[in-house]
């Protein structure tokens, strides 16, 4: 899974506020996690970019 920071920088994502959207879409194609820290890391990216696109159409 890559370097000590790397692995706790992944697994800091969920507890992190203003989570960077590239690291949660790297996150959930990290096969060493199991199937539901990848889909709660999917649900976390899901959001992330709803809430982008809400900005950007200014709802």
């Amino acid at each position: 899974m890559g370097s000590r920071p790397a692995r706790r920088a992944v697994a800091a994502l969920p507890y992190l506020p203003d989570r960077d959207i590239d690291k949660l879409r790297h996150a959930v194609d990290v096969p060493a996690l199991s199937p539901g820290w990848q889909a709660s890391f999917r649900d976390l990216l899901d959001a992330a970019e709803g809430c982008r696109r809400s900005r950007r159409s200014g709802s």
